[in-house]
């Protein structure tokens, strides 16, 4: 969020889009490098941890192929697009082969022990700011360049990672892990997760092609602050992965995901509700000329909401195993997102993008509760299933209490 605050003072509005679209093809490339196996390598070793310098070892295989991959996709698009400044965004492509490293970040997430993960990124996110900081200061000032700046903080997070967890990752029988199971095993999963990734960004294609690179940055800062919103939903159910699988091998995990899911949701629908009425000021803060998107905003805040609650969903399919599951809710919903940008894009621009998220994200989270119930883990739990009730009920009170403030 600081570095887009600097970037809208430094750059100009279509610069500042421009890096915008390249950041979210960045996010778009990390689902395609994870490919689905660090959900993959929590499910095989949460309950065999003996498993885990093959499981790290043959994950680390599939992530530089991937990534090599998306390294050549992107930098060849940038430079087929003749981007001015195409060489500063074909290296920041290279950045996700360093993910190949941050696979070692598996022996905290099995014992649910973020401290250190959470310290390194942070780490990471400081040094982002601070190169992107002296780019701007410099006379190599671009979008490539500050996209490139994001990129080397992210590069030598994963480097630190490695070498913090790197001794912990050898303890283990050492056995090969073969490659096929567990390739077919994180496949789907991995498909799933590059078609969320696309159904949260390709609207930055539409737009792009039937607006402009002003419209991307107005529309991204909006996702931006979604994007932090939902930072705990997404950080909290991934977290919580190798205690729901526990749970489900132990026939618990309708009510351990009510018990996980619905403070989240309440507390979000609190949170949108009080956001409602001052998402223009938001917006301001980063300059007037950005208060337009205030409209889409408001329409992201609720596609947030959707995701605190089919976060803790999805993730549940995850540990129950339903693989396919979460590939076919994927699929629907990017087709679905696809479908309605394609409508709604062309005549109603950023509003048009924010609905379809809202959509796409309503949609991943009853596709999920359905197929979870179907699979005899419902997300309830006798009488606290009253207590989903919570977020829209938090949502009509927040809207309610800045309304009388506000009078």
């Amino acid at each position: 969020m600081a570095i887009l605050w600097f970037a809208t003072r430094a750059l100009g509005g279509a610069e500042f889009g421009r890096m915008t679209f390249y950041l979210a093809l960045l996010l778009i490339l990390d689902g395609a490098v994870d490919l689905g196996t660090g959900n993959a390598a929590v499910q095989v070793t949460s309950t065999e941890p003996e498993r885990v310098p093959g499981v790290v070892a043959v994950g680390r295989r599939i992530r530089i192929v991937t990534a090599a991959i998306g390294a050549l996709v992107v930098g060849g698009y940038a430079y087929l697009q003749d981007e001015p400044d195409w060489p500063w965004i074909a290296v920041a492509a290279l950045y996700p082969l360093t993910h190949a490293l941050g696979l070692s970040a598996l022996v905290f997430w099995n014992r649910i022990a973020w401290g250190v993960p959470v310290a390194v990124r942070a780490l990471a996110s400081t040094l982002s700011l601070g190169f992107a900081a002296l780019m701007l200061q410099s006379p190599w000032k671009s979008a490539g360049s500050i996209v490139f700046a994001v990129a080397a903080g992210s590069t030598l997070g994963n480097i630190a990672l490695h070498f913090v967890a790197r001794k912990q990752t050898r303890i283990g029988s050492g056995a090969p892990e073969p490659f096929a199971p567990f390739l077919k095993l994180a496949l789907p999963m991995g498909l799933a997760g590059l078609c969320q990734q696309l159904y949260f960004h390709v609207d930055n294609v539409f737009l792009r092609h039937w607006h402009s690179d002003e419209v991307i940055g107005d529309y991204n800062l909006g996702v931006r602050v979604m994007s932090w919103s939902i930072a705990l939903a997404l950080f909290s159910s991934g977290a919580a992965l190798p205690w729901l699988k526990r749970e489900r091998d132990a026939g618990r995990l309708g009510p351990a995901l009510t018990r996980l899911g619905q403070p989240g949701f309440a507390l979000a629908g609190l949170a949108s509700g009080l956001l409602w009425s001052h998402t223009a000021d938001i917006l301001g803060l980063f300059g007037e000329s950005h208060r337009g998107g205030a409209d889409a905003l408001n329409w992201l805040l609720l596609a947030g909401w959707a995701v605190y609650l089919g976060a803790p969903l999805m993730t549940a399919l995850v540990a129950a195993g339903r693989n396919a599951d979460i590939l076919r809710i994927a699929v629907v919903s990017l087709m679905v997102n696809l479908t309605l940008c394609a409508l709604w894009v062309p005549e109603d621009g950023i509003l048009g993008a924010a609905r379809s998220t809202v959509a796409t994200e309503g949609l991943v989270a009853v596709l999920a509760a359905v197929l979870l119930t179907r699979a005899g883990h419902a997300p309830v739990a006798g009488r606290r299933t009253a207590l989903w009730l919570l977020g829209p009920a938090g949502f009509a009170f927040g809207i309610g209490l800045t309304r009388l403030i506000g009078s």
